[in-house]
C-alpha cells in the first residue's frame, strides 16, 4: 500500500488521527517528518497525545514553557541516547546514537520558551527538529510529528508533510481578544502566569492602572467558563496566579501594538521592576524571570548587562534565552557586554544553580583584565570602564559579588592570567597557554602555581596574588596533599589516567587541568591560567560531569570598528607586536631628495618600517637604520605592470623599499603610495595608497595572523578592517592573494 499524503486542506481530527497513523506505518523515507497545524482551539496537541497513545515506540514531549535545551535532553534520555560521554558533540552526537525505531511527537513547539519575547519556537524548528532529521543513522526509522503554528509555511521552509486541523462544529469561534487594559497588561507580561501583586504592577506600566482588589473584583464578576478570557490556578510553590485562558489572545495583543508603542510599554516595566522593593516576593520572583524578557523586547538588553545590580539578581536561564532572542539573526557585536554571554554559550556552559552561575560569570569577568594602552587610558579616562562606560575587568567582578550576598557560590576566581575570549586590544598580540602539566609547588617565594608547556618551559605565579614569578626548575618542589587532574567527557579524572574521578568542583569544557591543594585550586584554560578558592560544603551540592550544552547557540559574531589606536596610531603601538627592534627609522639626513610626499617623510623619520626577512606573507623590508633608499627606473623593469590607473597620471621618482609576493615593492616619491612591479604576475600595481597605510594594514594583519585564537574566526573583522584603512588598495591583488591563497611560504 502507498504511503498516503496528508492533504493541505484543513481535516478534522478524527481523519487526522487516522491518516497519522496510517502515515507512520507505512512511510516512504526511512526518516520522516509531518507538521500539524491549525487555529488555537483546533485540538492540536490533543492529537498528538492520542497518536502518541496508539503509536508503538512514542515519545512525546510537550515543549510549552521549556527551553529547546531541556526538550533536547528529554528526548536523547527517553530514545536511549542520554550517556554523558555522547553529549561532546552536542544534540547531533546523541541522534547518532539513537539505536532502534521511535515516533517522537513534539507538541506546541510554538510556545516553546519560559519567556513570550524569545526565539526558542524558531529553535526547536530549525535546530532540534533539523538534527533528528539529518544525523539519525542508517537502519533507524524516525518519524517525527510536529506541532507548529502554520503548517504550510513550515512545509515551504523545511519540506516533510503536513496535516492541518479544521474547528469542530462543537467547538465555536476562535475566542476574541477582549478590549480590556487588564488583559493587555496579562499579554504583555513575559511569562504566561502571574500573581496578582504582579499583575497590578503591569497595569500601572501599561497606562491602565488596578489595584489588587480592583483586579480581585474583575476575577469574582466573571464567570469561571470557557469563555472567560482569563483563567486562575496555583503555581508549583502554590501561589495564586492569572493568565490569559488562550495564549493565542498574547500573540494577538503583541502583534497588534505598533513597535515603538510596545517598546516604551516594556520599558516602563523595566523600569518598574528595576525599581520595585525586594521585600515583595512575588515582584522579585518575577522580575528575577521576567526582566531580561522586558529588556530584550524594550530595546534595553545591553543596560541589563550593564547593571551588575540587575545582572546578578535575574534567572542566568532567561538570561540566555533573551539573549537568543535579541541576537537571533543578528550578529553579536563584537568588544560588547553580550559577545561575553555569546562565548559563555558558544562554549556550552548551562550551570545548574544561581551559585554556579554566579562564578562562571564572575570568572569571565575577572578574565576581562584592563589590557589596553596606559596612555590611551590615562588620556580617554575610562580606566577600568568597558564598553559605553559600564564596569569591566576585575573592578566589574568585585561589583558582581558584592551585588550578590544572598548567592552562595561553590567557588570563585582569584585572579586568572590570560586573555579573555573576544577580546579585541591590538596592542599586543594575544597569547593562550599550552599547558602540558599543572601543580601547586614549594618553592622560597612561598606556594605557587606552577604550569610547564610541551617543551618543558616553566612557568609561575603566586598562588594568593597571582603575581608571575621567575622559578628555577630545580628548586621547585611539589607541595604534598594536592590533587592533579586532566578534564574528560565525564568530568575530571586523575591526571595521566582514562577513568576515575577526583573531588575538583565541575567546570566547563575549556578547562582542561587541575591541582588542587586545600580549597585552592590552579586551572589551565583555553584562555589562561587562573586559581579559585572553593566553598566544599556549596561544591559537593553542585551537579558531577561537565557544563555543557547539547544545543549550540544560533548566535553569530559580529563585527567591530576599526580600534581607536588604529585609527590614531602611534610609533609605539605600531611596534608593539614585533620584538624589540623591529622597526627601524631613517635618519632626516638619509631621506632622498625625490620624496617630496610631507606624510612619508614624517613617517620614515618618526615610525619608520618594521625589518622583515621574508618570514610572514613572504614580505621583506629594508633596515631602514643602515640601507638606503635606492631610486629604480619603473621602465628597466622585467614585465611591469603600469604604475597608473590613468594615462596622465604623474608618477616617479620610485624608490624600492624590498619585495613582496615574488615582486619589487616601490615607493612613489610623489605620492606615497607603495607599489608592486608584476614581476610575480600580479596585474595590480597598487599595494597600497600611503606608505602609513600600506605599514597599518601589514601590522594589523600581522596582530590577527600571529595571534592564538578560540571559538571565534576573526577574519571577516580584519578584512573590513583593512578596507576600511584602504579601500581601494585592499581590492588589489596583493591583498585579494593575502586571503585566498593558503601558499604563502610561511603557511605551508
Amino acid at each position: 500500500m502507498a504511503n498516503p499524503a496528508p492533504e493541505p486542506q484543513a481535516v478534522s481530527p478524527d481523519v487526522a488521527v487516522r491518516r497519522s497513523l496510517l502515515w507512520i506505518d507505512k512511510p516512504r523515507e526511512r526518516t520522516a517528518w509531518l507538521w500539524i497545524g491549525g487555529e488555537p482551539g483546533t485540538g492540536k496537541t490533543e492529537l498528538l497525545r492520542t497518536v502518541a497513545g496508539r503509536a508503538a515506540d512514542s515519545v512525546f514531549v510537550d515543549c510549552s514553557g521549556r527551553p529547546v535545551e531541556e526538550i533536547a535532553q528529554e528526548l536523547a534520555e527517553r530514545c536511549g541516547a542520554a550517556q554523558s560521554q555522547r553529549y561532546d558533540n552536542g544534540f547531533a552526537d546523541a541522534v547518532r546514537h539513537i539505536s532502534r525505531n521511535f515516533v517522537v511527537l513534539l507538541a506546541n513547539t510554538q510556545r516553546a520558551g519560559r519567556l513570550r519575547t524569545t526565539a526558542e519556537p524558531q529553535r526547536v524548528v530549525g535546530q532540534l527538529v533539523d538534527l533528528l532529521r539529518r544525523y539519525t543513522k542508517p537502519g533507524v526509522a524516525l518519524r517525527l510529528l510536529v506541532e507548529v503554528e502554520d503548517a504550510p509555511a513550515a512545509v515551504a521552509s523545511y519540506a516533510g508533510r503536513q496535516l492541518t486541523l479544521s474547528r469542530a462544529a462543537d467547538t465555536g469561534p476562535a475566542p476574541e481578544r477582549p478590549a480590556s487594559g487588564a488583559a493587555r497588561a496579562l499579554a504583555l507580561a513575559e511569562t504566561r502566569e502571574v500573581p496578582l501583586p504582579v499583575w497590578s504592577l503591569l497595569c500601572s506600566a501599561t497606562g491602565d492602572p488596578h489595584s489588587e482588589q480592583q483586579l480581585q473584583e474583575l476575577i469574582a464578576g466573571d464567570t469561571p467558563t470557557n469563555s472567560s478570557w482569563h483563567k486562575t490556578c496555583q503555581d508549583d510553590l502554590g501561589t495564586s496566579v492569572v493568565s490569559l485562558r488562550h495564549e493565542s489572545m498574547a500573540a494577538e495583543f503583541r502583534g497588534s501594538l505598533p513597535v515603538d508603542e510596545s517598546r516604551a510599554m516594556h520599558q516602563r516595566i523595566y523600569d518598574a521592576l528595576s525599581a520595585a522593593p525586594e521585600d515583595r516576593d512575588s515582584v522579585r520572583n518575577y522580575s528575577r524571570t521576567a526582566l531580561p524578557g522586558h529588556a530584550a523586547a524594550a530595546g534595553l538588553f545591553d543596560s541589563l548587562l550593564g547593571d551588575l545590580r540587575l545582572l546578578a539578581q535575574v534567572d542566568h536561564r532567561t538570561l540566555f534565552e533573551a539573549f537568543e532572542s535579541v541576537y537571533f539573526q543578528r550578529p553579536v557585536p563584537l568588544n560588547s557586554q553580550a559577545f561575553r554571554l555569546r562565548y559563555l554559550a558558544e562554549r556550552g556552559v548551562v550551570s545548574s544553580s544561581p551559585g554556579e552561575w554566579l562564578a562562571l560569570l564572575h570568572h569571565s569577568l575577572m578574565m576581562e583584565k584592563a589590557e589596553r594602552n596606559e596612555e590611551s587610558e590615562r588620556s580617554e579616562g575610562n580606566e577600568g570602564r568597558g564598553d559605553r562606560g559600564h564596569p569591566s575587568g576585575p573592578l566589574a567582578a568585585s561589583q558582581l559579588w558584592a551585588a550578590t550576598p544572598r548567592i552562595r557560590a561553590p567557588w570563585r576566581t582569584l585572579w586568572a592570567d590570560g586573555t579573555a575570549p573576544g577580546t579585541l586590544t591590538t596592542w599586543h598580540l594575544v597569547r593562550r597557554p599550552h599547558v602540558r602539566r599543572l601543580q601547586v609547588a614549594e618553592t622560597s617565594a612561598g606556594e605557587v602555581a606552577a604550569a610547564w608547556d610541551p617543551q618543558g618551559n616553566l612557568q609561575a605565579w603566586s598562588m594568593e596574588r597571582g603575581d608571575r614569578l621567575t622559578v628555577s626548575p630545580k628548586v621547585d618542589r611539589s607541595a604534598s596533599g594536592q590533587i592533579l587532574a586532566d578534564q574528560g567527557l565525564s568530568g575530571w579524572r586523575p591526571a595521566g589516567e582514562a577513568e576515575g574521578a577526583v573531588d575538583i568542583p565541575r567546570m566547563p569544557r575549556f578547562v582542561r587541568r587541575a591541582a588542587r591543594r586545600g580549597n585552592r585550586a590552579v586551572m589551565a584554560s583555553e584562555d589562561g591560567v587562573f586559581v579559585i578558592d572553593i566553598d566544599p560544603e556549596e561544591s559537593a551540592q553542585q551537579a558531577p560531569g561537565v557544563l555543557k550544552n547539547m544545543i549550540r547557540t544560533t548566535t553569530k559574531p559580529g563585527s567591530a570598528p576599526l580600534p581607536p589606536e588604529a585609527s590614531r596610531p602611534t610609533p609605539a603601538w605600531y611596534a608593539s607586536v614585533w620584538p624589540a627592534g623591529t622597526f627601524r627609522r631613517m635618519p632626516a639626513t638619509a631621506l632622498p631628495h625625490g620624496i617630496t610626499h610631507t606624510e612619508t617623510r614624517a613617517f620614515l623619520t618618526e615610525t619608520g618600517l618594521p625589518f622583515l626577512r621574508g618570514d610572514f606573507l613572504e614580505l621583506s623590508v629594508l633596515d631602514l637604520s643602515t640601507e638606503p633608499l635606492e631610486e629604480a627606473d619603473w621602465a628597466d623593469m622585467p614585465s611591469p605592470v603600469s604604475p597608473h590607473r590613468t594615462a596622465d597620471a604623474a608618477g616617479g621618482p620610485y624608490y624600492r623599499l624590498g619585495a613582496w609576493q615574488g615582486a619589487r615593492l616601490l615607493l612613489e616619491g610623489g605620492t606615497g603610495r607603495v607599489l608592486q612591479d608584476g614581476a610575480s604576475g600580479l596585474t595590480d600595481a597598487l599595494t597600497a595608497t600611503s606608505l602609513r597605510n600600506f605599514v597599518l594594514m601589514v601590522r594589523l594583519y600581522y596582530w590577527w595572523f600571529a595571534s592564538d585564537w578560540s571559538v571565534d574566526d576573526l577574519e571577516p573583522t580584519l578584512q573590513e578592517w583593512l578596507s576600511t584603512v584602504d579601500a581601494e588598495a585592499f581590492t588589489s591583488d596583493c591583498w585579494q592573494r593575502v586571503f585566498g591563497d593558503a601558499d604563502f611560504s610561511d603557511r605551508v
